[in-house]
């Protein structure tokens, strides 16, 4: 399984409770209010979409991770310290909020060097993709939801299934999906 769904009646996510996990991407629960500490440590997860219901990062949550971006939500106020350690292919920050209110979260600055050199790409309302119920071969399913403008990732909304990739075994040299 590369894709986990959390439904919305899951309030509480214990700490590790997907550390090591080989999941891809998680649609989080919009009813959690915190991200647990090392909950996807040293986990395959490449991105994440933090909804605007969780308030705090725990430390450690994505340490010695795959992540490569996150999407924080509005009502994130506090991030703990070493988040993204060892997490070597981080590279992306995407808010859904101003800069200002970004600027307004707490951060520890113990081991968080990688989240601090980040590009942070805020969304844009003028972003918006229509939901997409079946993947296609370099398009994921999705719920409707925003996209940032520079790096067309996914920035609101649910992943529904994964891209199919190309499937080149016909002898006419037409993709078959």
């Amino acid at each position: 399984i590369d894709l986990l769904n959390i439904p919305d009646t899951v309030e509480t996510i214990e700490e590790n409770a997907f550390a090591s996990s080989y999941f891809k991407a998680v649609n989080l629960s919009n009813s959690i209010t915190k991200i647990a500490s090392s909950l996807f440590s040293s986990s395959k997860i490449e991105n994440v979409i933090i909804p605007d219901s969780v308030e705090i990062i725990e430390d450690s949550a994505f340490r010695a991770s795959e992540i490569r971006s996150v999407t924080i939500g509005t009502g994130v106020t506090t991030i703990s310290d070493s988040i993204f350690e060892y997490c070597d292919q981080f590279t992306t920050v995407h808010y859904t909020g101003t800069p200002e209110k970004f600027e307004a979260i707490q951060v520890d600055e113990e081991d968080n060097d990688i989240f601090f050199s980040a590009d942070v790409h805020y969304m844009d309302a003028d972003d918006v993709k229509e939901a997409s119920s079946v993947p296609t071969c370099t398009e994921d399913a999705h719920t409707s939801g925003y996209y940032c403008d520079q790096c067309d990732v996914l920035v609101t909304g649910k992943i529904l299934d994964f891209a199919l990739g190309h499937d080149w075994s016909s002898t006419t040299g037409v993709c078959d999906v």
